[in-house]
């Protein structure tokens, strides 16, 4: 039998974790490193989720990213 759950919060969508949404060009933000990331692998992650947002929601947008002290930082470029 399945049991049947209410009230369960639905997860914030992938690419609403980050601000892409509201980003004009020039801006940026930073993520800084968790003890379970290296900074390549937030980096990778990040990229990903800015590709995501890109496919889905605006395909003429381009994010560049750089490892910065103690995290990764993302700017919008186009």
């Amino acid at each position: 039998m399945i049991k049947i759950e209410k009230k369960i919060k639905i997860p914030v969508p992938m690419c609403k974790e980050y601000p892409f949404h509201d980003m004009e060009i020039g801006d940026s933000f930073f993520i800084a490193l968790s003890e379970k990331d290296t900074v390549n692998k937030l980096q990778i992650k990040l990229c990903a989720r800015a590709n995501y947002y890109v496919s889905r929601h605006n395909k003429t947008a381009k994010f560049t990213s750089r490892c910065v002290k103690n995290g990764v930082r993302i700017w919008k470029i186009k």
